[in-house]
């Protein structure tokens, strides 16, 4: 069952939707999308044209994608400064289409036509960058990238009005290729909420949260071009993180406990950019940074499906940061175990 929504957007004070929509200008030609995979590219405006479901026990409204880019963006200009954030950026995927249904009206499946539908998105992934916190890591340029990912299918929309479940993140994005570099502290999965001032108020926090570890987590990263792996060492990791994964949970007790989330696909195109990519290795070299190495995983893990997203781009950083340790002496680190032969 599908509604159209009215909402008060009074208090806090939001921003207007024309700050917010997308300048085809902004971006350069062959901008690559920060997620790519079984998604496809929406605007603002293709969001509003949107319905908004309903939770049916009840007939309540579930808070609009709108909505909730709006109080994210609120909160950012609040922090950052709106003159500082650039437009929306918007990737969505498994559109649900609904029929319009009236007691006095049923309609046939044979005479449902095209305007006696309606569609919405089931996840949706959006992210905005703060163009005055560019920063050069590494030779590379990075933004601060600011989002949230939302999807249905965590919602039971059978029942009556429940807390819905919103993801939001804060990190440094590689502008050549919106590879995100997803630290804990600039993460909120799922976080429950019941109204667009709780996303809002939510925001705030996960962005002050963010800035108050901005400094160690860049020193992270420019670190990471201080320590290489070898090739040899690679063959290893990639078997290792193959072997790991394809174990079922029981056989995975008996191992050290690591947040390891890239499936087997991912594993692959890592291991292809790793031997052949902008990031992998050039001619001559027999190690390559882990910096360079990160962006392999992160660009790999671009291809999950949305709701997979953020634990992914999450698991990567925390593998290269835990490889730096153990590469660097640290034998008791449990992520050894992926170096050992």
């Amino acid at each position: 069952m599908i509604s159209e929504q009215t909402f008060n957007l009074d208090e806090p004070e939001f921003v207007d939707d024309a700050d917010m929509v997308d300048d085809p200008s902004v971006n350069e030609e062959g901008h690559p999308y920060f997620i790519e995979g079984p998604a496809s590219s929406y605007t603002y405006e293709d969001l509003q044209k949107m319905t908004i479901p309903v939770f049916a026990a009840t007939n309540e409204l579930s808070l609009a994608n709108t909505d909730i880019a709006k109080a994210v963006y609120s909160a950012a200009a609040k922090v950052f400064g709106l003159e500082n954030l650039s437009p929306l950026e918007f990737r969505g995927s498994h559109l649900r289409k609904a029929r319009i249904i009236s007691a006095h009206d049923l309609k046939e499946a044979p005479e449902n036509q095209e305007d006696n539908t309606t569609s919405y998105l089931e996840r949706l992934a959006c992210c905005f960058t703060v163009k005055n916190y560019a920063r050069t890591i590494c030779d590379q340029p990075t933004d601060v990238c600011i989002g949230f990912i939302r999807s249905y299918h965590t919602t039971n929309l059978y029942s009556s009005k429940q807390p819905e479940k919103v993801s939001l993140f804060c990190a440094r994005r590689v502008r050549v290729c919106s590879n995100l570099a997803l630290s804990v502290s600039g993460l909120k999965e799922e976080i429950q909420v019941m109204s667009i001032n709780d996303v809002y108020s939510a925001s705030i926090d996960i962005m002050h949260s963010y800035l108050d570890h901005a400094d160690e987590d860049n020193r992270i990263l420019e670190g990471l071009c201080r320590t290489r792996i070898s090739i040899p060492q690679f063959k290893i990791l990639t078997g290792s993180l193959r072997y790991y994964m394809s174990l079922d949970p029981k056989s995975r007790k008996d191992l050290p406990e690591m947040d390891i989330q890239l499936g087997d696909a991912q594993c692959y195109e890592a291991c292809r950019l790793f031997i052949n990519s902008r990031w992998g290795l050039k001619d001559g070299e027999t190690s390559l940074d882990l910096y360079r190495l990160l962006q392999c995983y992160t660009e790999a893990a671009k291809n999950s499906y949305l709701h997979n997203f953020l634990s992914k781009q999450r698991s990567c950083y925390t593998l290269v940061q835990n490889l730096q340790r153990v590469l660097e002496g640290e034998t008791d680190n449990p992520y050894a175990w992926l170096l050992s032969a």
